[in-house]
């Protein structure tokens, strides 16, 4: 609900999210605003580092640049690119975003599945592999957790997705 708070009070033309927990490089935002620039793009997208504890490493994504048009993206995320989970490391045009807004009261991969409704509307996404978004891992995270029920929201989103696949491209 936070995002979403965010999106609607946001007076700028552009979005990103970033996790209380997380920072960006300092040349982040310019690069993806140039990304965006250079592309004619709705979404532009880096990869991130992983911190956890004193450890780095860096994620990467298989070409050093794709251009997604069309339903591209949507394919992409429905064949699970790492580039299509987190709505994070990621720069958006405001008006693209429009009302699509992130699902309340799921506990995790909201972001998945808003970036899933934004990629029903066909954009534009760059996407390139220059890791900028820093993702400092905790022990209590959920993407460590050894396991909860909070899991089991990936099968209404996996449901949701399925229902939207069928009615807008059967």
């Amino acid at each position: 609900s936070a995002r979403n708070i965010g999106i609607e009070n946001c007076s700028g033309s552009l979005i990103s999210f970033l996790d209380a927990d997380d920072t960006l490089d300092c040349n982040a935002v310019q690069t993806m605003c140039d990304l965006m620039s250079e592309n004619n793009s709705d979404i532009a997208v880096c990869c991130n580092k992983n911190v956890y504890k004193d450890k780095i490493s860096e994620n990467h994504f298989l070409q050093d640049f794709y251009l997604w048009e069309g339903t591209a993206s949507l394919e992409e995320s429905l064949k699970d690119n790492p580039a299509t989970y987190s709505s994070c490391s990621k720069l958006y045009s405001k008006d693209f975003i429009g009302d699509t807004r992130f699902e309340v009261g799921q506990r995790i991969h909201e972001d998945s599945f808003f970036l899933f409704k934004l990629f029903m509307k066909q954009p534009v996404v760059a996407v390139k592999d220059i890791a900028l978004y820093n993702y400092y891992a905790t022990e209590n995270s959920a993407s460590h957790s050894v396991y909860d029920d909070r899991i089991l929201d990936i099968l209404d989103f996996a449901e949701e997705k399925r229902k939207l696949i069928y009615t807008e491209y059967p």
